[in-house]
């Protein structure tokens, strides 16, 4: 790119070019007052970081999470927090908690950093980290009445707030707070996501499904907890098959995760494979020896008979 002063003017030309061939693949044009030049600099920065990620990655999320935000540094640490918290693994939890805490103190008006710390709780209780699910979800919540009291109707509260609602095992209400989120975000992939797996909680899987399908057509490259979805609409479909290919292809995406393994070890005794099954709930205790699967299966779904039946299976494996 380049830049241009002009008395107390300043105009920026930023071209993103493919080096193979020298294709422009995007530009912009900034230009702004020379009131303070610090301010201007975190200004264009963030707008081009803001840009390309609406471009090349999170699309029309990263508009609605940028929602707010005055310090690039709470943005850019409130995004690589959400990175690290996809990979379902407990040490990038952690961290990402740490980077959402304090994108909270860098500007305590982000109404997204809130909803990523919020997150971070949610994900600690249904990754069977924490000893108490009842004590992490009411800080979930609790960070997540944060956001809703900056951006009273914001789509990324809504959508944790209906995973907080499925994990009391308030479907209903779940399914309310997700369904809102959508209409008010409906290009938003993971909101389509959590609003398939709330259906699949409440054992509605036609809608399931729908919504599922809009994910997969709004993100073609996903994070492997992802892969779960459509795995589990398989699974309560009767395709146990399909579901352990969906299941594996999300742990190819995040080999270094227990996340699909859990779910896998379920499937394989499901189908009969307790070989299989045994070797997966070794490699789950190679990776990290106090995971439980008791998140896992309390957000199954509503039905106890096959909570159980989930449960039933890690059981045997010292895996519950």
């Amino acid at each position: 790119g380049s830049v241009r002063k002009s008395a107390e003017r300043i105009r920026v030309n930023a071209e993103l070019i493919d080096a193979t061939d020298e294709r422009i693949l995007w530009s912009e044009r900034y230009d702004r007052n020379l009131d303070d030049l610090f301010a201007v600099q975190d200004e264009i920065t963030q707008s081009i970081a803001l840009a390309m990620k609406i471009q090349f990655d999170d699309g029309e999320m990263a508009r609605h999470r940028s929602r707010g935000v005055t310090s690039i540094q709470a943005w850019e640490l409130a995004m690589t927090a959400t990175d690290l918290q996809d990979t379902y693994i407990r040490q990038n939890l952690l961290e990402a908690r740490a980077m959402a805490k304090e994108a909270i103190k860098l500007d305590d008006k982000y109404a997204y950093a809130w909803v990523s710390l919020g997150w971070t709780y949610w994900q600690e209780a249904y990754s069977g980290w924490g000893k108490y699910i009842s004590d992490l979800v009411y800080q979930a919540e609790a960070a997540n009445h944060k956001a809703f009291e900056i951006i009273p109707e914001y789509s990324e509260a809504l959508s944790l707030a209906g995973l907080i609602h499925l994990m009391k095992h308030e479907p209903e209400n779940a399914i309310e707070a997700c369904c809102r989120a959508v209409e008010l975000e409906p290009g938003n992939a993971e909101i389509q996501a959590l609003t398939a797996f709330t259906y699949i909680f409440d054992g509605d899987i036609e809608q399931a499904q729908k919504y599922n399908q809009n994910m997969l057509r709004l993100c073609p490259i996903r994070a492997n907890w992802y892969y779960l979805v459509g795995a589990q609409i398989e699974m309560m479909s009767g395709n146990v098959d399909q579901a352990i290919e969906i299941y594996r292809q999300g742990l190819e995406v995040e080999p270094d995760s227990p996340l699909c393994r859990f779910y896998l070890v379920h499937a394989l005794m499901e189908n009969g494979d307790e070989k299989a099954a045994r070797q997966m709930a070794e490699e789950i205790r190679t990776l990290d020896k106090e995971v439980t699967g008791k998140g896992f299966v309390h957000t199954y779904t509503f039905d106890e008979n096959l909570r159980n039946q989930f449960k039933g299976n890690l059981e045997k494996f010292g895996l519950y």
